[in-house]
């Protein structure tokens, strides 16, 4: 295996790692998301400052997930 074929799988095992980060996050955002509908339910009302939060983080996470995907169509 060449220099180059072994940098683009360190390439691939980051992305793939970043990933699954990334789907950890996403699986967070959702136990909020969940805690704050619930709340909701029980006829609470979500701060500006949750609410922001949550979105601040899908935001977050979209954009890890779009800069994976790209990485890995990139490197194919």
């Amino acid at each position: 295996m060449n220099d180059d074929a072994r940098a683009r799988r360190r390439r691939r095992r980051a992305t793939v790692i970043e990933l699954f980060n990334a789907r950890r996050h996403l699986g967070q955002i959702g136990n909020n998301l969940n805690q704050l509908t619930r709340a909701v339910n029980s006829g609470g009302r979500p701060t500006d400052i949750q609410l922001d939060a949550v979105l601040d983080s899908v935001r977050q996470a979209s954009a890890r997930v779009q800069d994976a995907t790209d990485q890995l169509l990139e490197d194919s």
